[in-house]
């Protein structure tokens, strides 16, 4: 794969060395944009205000715990 895009792409990975990602372990997804776009929605009064695309993408990311029930995924809100 580095041949095809000559190495224009490649970032340092920021995963953990030592760490073995397929272990039973509770992992912290983090979108982010180009420039730190606000695409998704607004925040307005510390509440998401999710536009059209904001909405297709929280829909999708529901579906991932039924596509997926063998992963053990859950829902964890930070208050």
């Amino acid at each position: 794969m580095p041949d095809k895009f000559k190495n224009k792409y490649r970032i340092e990975s920021a995963r953990l060395q030592n760490w073995d990602y397929r272990s039973k372990a509770k992992y912290f997804v983090t979108i982010c944009t180009k420039t730190r776009e606000c695409f998704f929605g607004k925040i307005r009064n510390g509440e998401m205000l999710l536009n059209d695309v904001g909405k297709i993408v929280e829909s999708e990311w529901v579906k991932t715990f039924e596509l997926r029930p063998d992963m053990n995924l859950c829902v964890s809100t930070i208050l």
